[in-house]
């Protein structure tokens, strides 16, 4: 089923249960307020749904931040946007009751674990490049009028999103616990996308997903398309007062995708369909084979140490980020578990001054390297930007 489709399906489910739904009645909630009642049901069971979050958008808040911008908004507007927000959850029979809503225009919409949200279809881009907008709102969450001092009744329905199970282990069959699992999906043009995490109100619009203590993972709510799974090991990270502590996902990990590849483009596809549940969906770990480079970075024209900047590890034919860490105060980087291959390895040195117009700015530095061990001793020398 494509993107089209699937927007007309949420679509049509959600417009005709609030246009068949969405009538006034001559009842006084509270003066210069009113309220909004209604039920949410399961495409998939027709039981109610239970326990799902029922949340109003002021549509004008929404009209303002399409106008200035969403990235110039501060967080001060955020906050204002929000506090005009209102929600509610469903009980055992699947009714909700909002009360004291201002007056005003509403885009109205329900999430439940495992359903197309489509608030997040909108403001995530995990229907495409309309997305990119808040227009793409329009397309897939209806309109409820709300007036002081009356009840306006919505019925919605939620469709069953698909999924996507598996595992991550070890080649010697250990659990890969706190493993980070990314999400890709490839877009109109054939070109894999980050299910990224993105805010809108200063709240997370995409789940953070981690395999637990069996190495096991689970995404669901998923619309049919084209996907495959990133697996990133756990980094410690010493932090003062609190001592090591895993930091999941970061830019100098092993990653490994679905397949059991390195890289994106070799990463094999895992075709949704509507509704569909995927679980054979699992990922190894190499635990040899896995080589250290350490290197040092120093500066023409006099050799001095650089003490700030990143290195990365670069595919050679995409120059697609792979790796990066951070330079050290004593001039050297350090990468650990690197695949044997050939890379292309990009050094972005900072000056020592704090202030931008004294310190000297250096150009990009790029180099390519094979691996095929261990490697000490790199030295890369970075010259003055011209």
């Amino acid at each position: 089923m494509n993107r089209g489709s699937i927007v007309r399906r949420i679509l049509i489910v959600l417009l005709l249960a609030v246009a068949f739904g969405a009538v006034l009645r001559a009842q006084s909630p509270a003066a210069g307020v009113g309220a909004v009642t209604g039920h949410v049901y399961c495409s998939d069971t027709r039981t109610p749904c239970r326990f799902a979050t029922v949340s109003l958008q002021p549509i004008q808040a929404l009209a303002n931040a399409r106008a200035v911008g969403i990235e110039r908004l501060t967080a001060s507007d955020w906050k204002k946007v929000r506090a005009k927000s209102y929600s509610a959850v469903t009980d055992i029979d699947g009714r909700f009751e909002i009360t004291g809503v201002a007056d005003g225009e509403y885009y109205v919409y329900a999430e439940s674990a495992g359903y197309l949200d489509p608030y997040r279809l909108a403001t995530t881009g995990a229907l495409g490049d309309a997305s990119q907008s808040l227009d793409a709102l329009e397309k897939l969450l209806p309109r409820i009028r709300v007036a002081a001092g009356a009840e306006t009744t919505a019925e919605l329905t939620l469709v069953r999103g698909g999924s996507i199970e598996g595992s991550v282990r070890f080649d010697d069959g250990g659990y890969a616990y706190w493993a980070s699992i990314d999400l890709y999906r490839k877009d109109s043009v054939g070109k894999w996308k980050r299910y990224e995490d993105q805010y809108l109100f200063d709240q997370r619009m995409t789940t953070p997903h981690y395999a637990d203590d069996r190495g096991r993972f689970f995404i669901e709510g998923l619309v049919p398309g084209t996907y495959t799974i990133k697996a990133t090991l756990p980094e410690p990270r010493v932090i003062e007062g609190l001592g090591v502590v895993l930091e999941s996902g970061g830019a100098d990990s092993l990653a490994v995708f679905n397949g059991d590849k390195f890289r994106l483009k070799d990463a094999s596809p895992i075709e949704l369909q509507e509704g569909e549940d995927r679980s054979d969906i699992d990922i190894e770990i190499p635990t040899n084979g896995l080589y250290t480079l350490v290197g040092a970075v120093n500066a023409l024209p006099d050799g001095r140490t650089i003490t700030k900047g990143t290195v990365s590890l670069l595919d050679p034919d995409d120059q697609s980020p792979i790796r990066q860490t951070d330079i050290r105060p004593d001039g050297s980087f350090r990468f650990r578990l690197v695949v044997p291959g050939n890379y292309l390895v990009r050094v972005a040195a900072l000056g020592g001054d704090s202030n931008p117009k004294s310190s000297i700015q250096y150009g990009i530095l790029t180099s390519p390297l094979e691996v095929a061990g261990d490697l000490s001793g790199l030295t890369y020398t970075v010259s003055p930007a011209k």
